[in-house]
């Protein structure tokens, strides 16, 4: 019994553990208060103020009158407004 034993210990010795890979993108969804939807791409390391300076570049049309500044955005995330600071990573 003891040889068992030591044979499954030397087994679980010799297992490494790796770390899970993550996805270094994250693809947004954004709803309009209209109802209008649009999906980008973004590195998970970007800022929520970068996302909304991309948010503004790409504006469409179907989204309405765009803002004056892409400082005037806000991102809602489960209720939560989004810190222009925060990391996609992050949240």
């Amino acid at each position: 019994m003891d040889s068992e034993a030591k044979t499954i210990d030397s087994k679980a010795e010799s297992v490494e553990a790796k770390p899970i890979e993550t996805s270094s993108t994250v693809n947004l969804t954004f709803l309009m208060i209209s109802g209008e939807r649009k999906t980008l791409e973004f590195q998970n390391t970007e800022t929520i103020q970068q996302v909304k300076k991309t948010i503004f570049d790409a504006w469409p049309e179907n989204f309405g009158t765009k803002p004056t500044k892409f400082l005037q955005l806000r991102i809602v995330f489960s209720g939560k407004f989004l810190s222009d600071s925060s990391t996609l990573k992050s949240i």
